[in-house]
């Protein structure tokens, strides 16, 4: 069988919070011995966000990568430090995601729970994508304000918490919920609005209280308040299905690894979604990672 190895070779620069737009080049696939095919592309920091690129491969965005690529076996991923060239400064991610260059979602999991103001939600760091363009935020230890209803003793709330292209945590509380008097937290969390266009939703927290009435928000209701039910559900990264992500990969050491998917299959064949590669890590100016997929 032909065995196509793609070669990823992804300038790092200081982590900022987007890694810009594409800017992928590819050169045209070469044959080599055996019937193999190597192609590489170089992925390149964006200078003003300081924050890395993802390589996308489509019909129309490198094309000839996308098509050698479809309906072979990815089945290992190799890293390594190019010589003479700046490493990076600590491990970092790759994710290797099967999704269209329009898709919004979460490369890590966000993790809600109580801010050290206990009134709000906290997240930690997490990386996300909206139109192809993926972007890194800080973790928020003091939390984010889950809006200001008051929920009627016994009865339950909800607050979904979103994040678009600016980097801003919006909360949406669920319609009309201080009259509405949901009997469940289920109840509450289907009233919520759907997540806006060009935005990734987080996840929810839910509250109710069973001696007073529950008010979201600074100035309300600590969310760890006595006669309180809080529940944080975070949304789990749905970046399926090609190979997941490689994680903690040495910044100094080539490594090989073999993938998983989230079925526990350790091989997985592209068919008919783009595909993108985006790195994630700690890293300095000029840094430089090689990375070889593997595919027969």
């Amino acid at each position: 069988m032909k065995r196509l190895f793609l070669t990823v070779l992804a300038f790092f620069i200081l982590i900022g919070t987007s890694f810009g737009t594409n800017g992928t080049t590819v050169a045209v696939p070469n044959l080599v011995k055996g019937g193999s095919y190597y192609i590489t592309i170089t992925a390149t920091a964006d200078v003003t966000s300081a924050l890395f690129l993802p390589s996308i491969f489509n019909n129309t965005n490198n094309t000839g990568a996308y098509t050698n690529m479809l309906g072979k076996w990815l089945t290992s991923v190799r890293t390594s430090i190019p010589a003479a060239i700046t490493a990076p400064t600590a491990n970092y991610d790759i994710y290797i995601v099967e999704k269209n260059d329009t898709d919004d979602f979460l490369l890590t999991t966000p993790t809600l729970a109580i801010g050290s103001t206990t009134t709000s939600v906290s997240t930690v760091a997490f990386t996300y994508v909206i139109n192809g363009v993926a972007y890194a935020k800080v973790a928020v230890a003091d939390g984010t304000a889950p809006g200001n209803d008051v929920i009627v003793a016994t009865k339950y709330g909800a607050v979904a918490f979103d994040i678009g292209a600016n980097g801003t945590i919006d909360a949406i509380e669920a319609t009309d919920q201080a009259a509405q008097q949901f009997t469940t937290a289920v109840l509450a969390i289907a009233a919520v609005p759907a997540c806006a266009s060009d935005h990734v939703r987080l996840g929810y927290v839910t509250a109710s209280k069973s001696d007073g009435t529950f008010t979201f928000g600074a100035g309300g209701t600590a969310l760890n308040a006595a006669n309180t039910t809080v529940a944080y559900t975070s949304t789990i990264p749905a970046y399926d299905i090609m190979g997941g992500r490689v994680v903690n990969r040495s910044a100094t050491v080539a490594q090989e690894v073999y993938p998983a998917t989230t079925d526990g299959d350790n091989q997985f064949v592209p068919i008919k979604k783009p595909i993108m590669v985006v790195i994630t890590g700690n890293s300095v100016v000029s840094a430089v990672v090689l990375i070889e997929l593997n595919l027969n």
